[in-house]
C-alpha cells in the first residue's frame, strides 16, 4: 500500500544540449534566470509542472542542471516529450527559461505479464516456467489537469489479484496536500506456486485490504504522512486428510486495523532507469489483530545513490533494511522475493521473515539512449511524439534473512521436511545481467537473468522499472 511511497529515489539523467530529455551532456553554459514558465500544456495546471523546478528568480544555472529539470517534468508521466529554451533579457542580464511541453494521451490500457523459471532449471526446459502471472490493467493519469493518478489491475495465472489505487499528489496547491486510496483483492495458490508439489492441498488465501492516507509534500524532494488500513485474510483451513495449510495455521479468519507513517526524500530525474542522484526512506507501521488482541508492527529503512562514473555508465546501489516490532508478523504480512528488494537468482517462492537486509550494485549505461521521435502523420496530436530507449545493468546482490520464531513449529517443521519452502539464515547471494526497455507512455519491461550462489540459474521477464 503507502509501501507505494517507499520505491526508488534519486537525481539527474540529464538531456543533451539541445533541450530534449535525453543524454548526459557536459554542464555547458550557465545562465542567470529571471523567470521560469511553461507552455503547450492544454490540460495541466502550470504549478503541477512548475513545482519540479527548484529554481529561485535570479539563481544561475548551467544547461545540465536545467535538463535535470526537464527530466523531473518528463518523469510526471504526463507529456510525450519536454523541451526547454531560455530567451535573453539584456536590460536585466539574465534570461527567461521556458518549458515547452506536449501532453499525451491520459488514459491507457496495457498488458501484465511475469513469466519466471524455477530454480536449478535450465531456461531452455520449457517445463521449468511454472510461475506464469497475465492480466490487464488501466490508469488514468491526470484527472483535472491536477495529476491525479487512477489506476485498477487484473491479473490471473500464478498471482491472482485485483486492484484500485487512487492518488491525488496535489489537489491544494498552497498546502501542497495529497491523499491515498487502496483497494486490493488477492488469491494466492501456493500448490501452483510449488509447481504442484502438494497435491489435492487446499492452498488458497484470498485477503482483502483497504487503505487510505494524507501526505504532505514539504519541498519538491521530499514527501511525509500518515495513512490507515485494514486487512481481512480468509484461509481455507487444513484439508480433511489432515495436510497443512500453507499461508496460516490459525484461524480462518483474520482481520486487523493499522497506521503507518512514512518519509521519503527523492530527487532522482527519471522514474524508468536512474542515472544520477538518491534515496532516503523510512517507514513505520503498528497493527492490532482485532479477534486476538495481539500487535505487531514494521519497520523499513531504504538508501539508494545513483552515482555516475561517465556520461554513459552509472554505478547505482541500494541498501534495504526491514525488522519486525513486538510479536511475529503473520504470515500474510511477510515479504516475498520480489520487487525491488529481490535477490536476484532466488525467484521462486521463498517466504522470507521480516528481519532481514538486502544490499544490490549493478554498472548501467544505455544501449539506445532515450530519445523522442516524431510520427507526423499520425491524426490525434497526442500519439505523433513517442519516446524509447534501453538499458544494459551487470549486477550482484546479496542478503540475510533471519530465521523466523517458532510462530508455527508444527507447520514450520512441515515446510522445512517436505523441502516447499526454503529459511535461510546464511547470506544469500545472486549475480547476472538485465535489460530495461523503455516504450512510450511509460510502458516498462524488464529481462533478467542471475546465478545464485549455489550455481542455478534463474530468468525472468516482468512489467516495471529499475530499482
Amino acid at each position: 500500500m503507502i509501501l507505494l511511497l517507499l520505491w526508488t529515489g534519486l537525481f539527474p539523467v540529464f538531456s543533451d544540449s539541445s533541450g530534449s530529455v535525453s543524454g548526459s551532456p557536459s554542464p555547458g553554459l550557465s545562465r542567470r534566470i529571471l523567470s521560469v514558465t511553461v507552455e503547450g500544456n492544454t490540460q495541466t495546471r502550470d504549478y503541477i509542472i512548475l513545482r519540479e523546478v527548484a529554481l529561485k528568480p535570479g539563481e544561475t544555472v548551467n544547461e545540465r542542471q536545467i535538463a535535470y529539470f526537464a527530466d523531473r517534468i518528463y518523469s510526471l508521466n504526463l507529456f510525450t516529450s519536454v523541451t526547454w529554451r531560455t530567451v535573453p533579457e539584456t536590460s536585466q542580464d539574465g534570461y527567461h527559461l521556458i518549458f515547452t511541453v506536449t501532453e499525451r494521451w491520459f488514459w491507457l490500457v496495457y498488458p501484465l505479464l511475469t513469466i519466471k523459471t524455477e530454480e536449478g532449471k535450465s531456461v531452455l526446459d520449457t517445463d521449468s516456467y511454472t510461475n506464469f502471472s497475465y492480466g490487464i490493467g488501466f490508469y488514468h493519469t491526470n484527472i483535472a489537469g491536477r495529476n491525479i493518478f487512477l489506476k485498477t489491475k487484473l491479473q490471473l495465472g500464478s498471482d491472482r489479484f485485483f486492484s484500485v489505487n487512487m492518488v491525488n499528489p496535489n489537489p491544494f496547491y498552497s498546502t501542497s496536500l495529497h491523499w491515498t486510496f487502496n483497494l486490493i483483492l488477492q488469491t494466492g495458490d501456493v500448490n501452483k506456486k510449488l509447481g504442484g508439489k502438494v497435491d489435492n492441498s487446499r492452498s488458497n488465501n484470498n485477503s482483502i485490504t483497504v487503505s487510505s492516507g494524507i501526505f504532505h509534500r514539504y519541498s519538491p524532494y521530499t514527501v511525509y504522512g500518515m495513512a490507515g488500513e485494514y486487512k481481512q485474510v480468509v484461509t481455507n483451513g487444513n484439508d480433511p486428510d489432515g495436510r497443512v495449510n500453507l499461508l496460516n495455521a490459525g484461524p480462518a479468519i483474520d482481520q486487523n486495523v493499522g497506521i503507518n507513517v512514512s518519509w521519503q526524500r527523492n530527487t532522482r530525474n527519471s522514474s524508468e532507469v536512474a542515472m544520477n542522484g538518491y534515496l532516503q526512506s523510512a517507514y513505520l507501521s503498528h497493527y492490532l489483530e482485532t479477534n486476538t488482541g495481539a500487535t505487531f508492527g514494521l519497520f523499513i529503512a531504504d538508501a539508494r545513490i545513483y552515482h555516475p562514473l561517465e556520461d554513459w555508465l552509472t554505478l547505482a546501489a541500494m541498501v534495504n533494511y526491514e525488522t519486525g516490532i513486538g510479536r511475529e508478523i503473520p504470515f500474510y504480512h511477510h515479504s516475498y522475493v520480489g520487487k525491488d528488494t529481490q535477490i536476484r537468482g532466488y525467484q521462486s517462492m521463498i517466504l522470507q521473515n521480516v528481519n532481514r537486509i538486502v544490499a544490490k550494485a549493478e554498472l548501467r549505461t544505455p544501449l539506445v539512449t532515450p530519445y523522442t521521435f516524431t510520427i507526423q502523420w499520425m491524426p490525434i496530436d497526442q500519439f505523433r511524439e513517442f519516446r524509447w530507449g534501453l538499458y544494459a545493468s551487470a549486477f550482484v546482490d546479496a542478503g540475510w534473512v533471519k530465521e523466523p520464531g517458532e510462530v508455527y513449529p508444527a507447520l514450520m517443521d512441515y515446510l522445512k521436511r517436505e523441502d516447499l519452502i526454503r529459511y535461510y539464515e546464511r547470506p544469500l547471494m545472486g549475480a547476472g545481467i538485465s535489460f530495461n526497455l523503455i516504450l512510450p507512455y511509460s510502458l516498462n519491461y524488464k529481462a533478467e537473468m542471475a546465478f545464485n550462489q549455489q550455481g542455478d540459474l534463474t530468468f525472468w521477464i516482468s512489467s516495471g522499472t529499475a530499482f
